[in-house]
């Protein structure tokens, strides 16, 4: 089915229904184990010939802006799925990282070492911590106080 369906996109890329981009990102979704979890949405679109849909979803990468990642839910990269999510917070994690913050101490992060909030558990106040497997399991601590 998938090898089926790979050939049809193909098809439509040869011949201009979809762009290469669009059209190389589809196969890499469709083929991929990290994007398994998407395929049969994927496979529903292609077999509704939804052309347009796929290039709008498979033609671009979402935008991440002021507000953060905004767009249509579903598959592919101009989509807000688990992977496009993923990458976003990868690439906060990293630029964290660059910035200086602090290593989390201690099983609950905030560094200390009962877990506890550092402002002893106040509603809407606290220090967020960021991890990433990518990172190596290291958790990094944002500190920021959200009462302001």
């Amino acid at each position: 089915m998938i090898e089926r369906t790979v050939h049809k996109v193909n098809g439509w890329t040869a011949g201009g229904a979809l762009s290469r981009p669009a059209g190389d990102a589809l196969v890499r979704w469709l083929t991929g184990a990290d994007f398994a979890a998407h395929r049969e949405d994927i496979l529903a679109l292609v077999a509704a010939d939804e052309t347009g849909e796929l290039e709008d979803a498979f033609g671009s990468d979402i935008a991440f802006g002021t507000g953060g990642i905004r767009g249509r839910m579903g598959p592919g990269p101009n989509r807000f799925n688990t992977h496009t999510v993923g990458v976003a917070a990868q690439g906060l994690a990293r630029y964290v990282a660059a910035a200086g913050a602090q290593d989390s101490e201690g099983p609950g992060g905030g560094g200390r070492e009962d877990g506890k909030a550092r402002d002893g558990g106040k509603a809407n106040g606290g220090d967020t911590v960021v991890g990433s497997p990518g990172m190596g399991g290291r958790a990094v601590v944002v500190a920021w106080d959200t009462r302001r």
